[in-house]
């Protein structure tokens, strides 16, 4: 779902939020979704970027796609290629030796022990659309966290309109 790119193959051109959101909207330079996970929590965050004009439009889109995370289950389509992006990021790392050593820290400080991809690749293939939604719906019902970086972040809406939507 981020900003164009002719390097490669994919590079998210099938994602929900490339198709809904960056594909749609011109006004948007980058936007993209992530997370980081921990043993008993994680934290997922969307972000964009887009001239100062359009700050407002950028926000109303950024939040009407995580309402829309909780509020639809991916079809079986979306979810199959994004369980088979994420099987393939995670075997992918496990091909670079420096990247395998500091994933590897990093299960250990966060796990308490190193999981092999095969750990990984079932857990994958265990995921539903069902938990999609279900995370999803958690993660909407919090407070959000809402940063605006730049010079001229007077477009912005305020903390208090984003988190009535």
């Amino acid at each position: 779902g981020g900003s164009f790119s002719a390097g490669g193959p994919g590079k998210g051109m099938f994602s929900r939020l490339y198709n809904d959101a960056l594909s749609h909207n011109p006004f948007i330079n980058h936007i993209n979704f992530q997370q980081s996970l921990y043993e008993d929590s994680g934290i997922s965050f969307i972000y964009g970027n887009c001239e100062p004009s359009q700050a407002s439009n950028l926000t109303n889109v950024m939040v009407k796609q995580m309402n829309k995370l909780a509020d639809t289950i991916p079809n079986k389509m979306d979810l199959e290629r994004a369980k088979n992006a994420l099987s393939s990021n995670t075997l992918f790392e496990f091909e670079h030796r420096i990247v395998m050593f500091e994933d590897v820290a990093r299960q250990i400080q966060t796990f308490g022990r190193h999981r092999s991809p095969d750990e990984f690749q079932d857990q994958i293939a265990c995921v539903t659309g069902e938990d999609i939604q279900r995370i999803s719906q958690k993660m909407v019902q919090t407070k959000p966290t809402y940063v605006a970086v730049g010079p001229d972040i007077d477009r912005v809406p305020k903390y208090e309109e984003v988190e009535e939507r």
